[in-house]
């Protein structure tokens, strides 16, 4: 896992909790990361990955990858400046 791209704790926002985990796979959507290569990058399998994207998308209420990236600058778990 990429410990300076990935928060460490949860965080809340809009009673909305995310764990640490869903957080860096969403650092790796915001990369363009295919499952796969988000798995590698943390090491889970593809599958995980996937479960973990599902959840978002029920978390964050969207339905495409780009809308969960969209969402997650919006609510502040992803910030122009935890991209760098």
């Amino acid at each position: 896992m990429n410990a300076g791209r990935c928060v460490d704790d949860d965080r809340a926002t809009a009673d909305v909790i995310l764990t640490t985990i869903e957080l860096c796979v969403l650092h790796g959507l915001a990369d363009g990361l295919h499952s796969k290569e988000i798995a590698a990058r943390i090491s889970r399998s593809a599958g995980t990955v996937e479960f973990y994207v599902r959840t978002l998308y029920l978390k964050l209420q969207a339905r495409s990858r780009a809308q969960l990236v969209a969402r997650a600058f919006e609510r502040g778990y992803l910030t122009p400046r935890t991209r760098a």
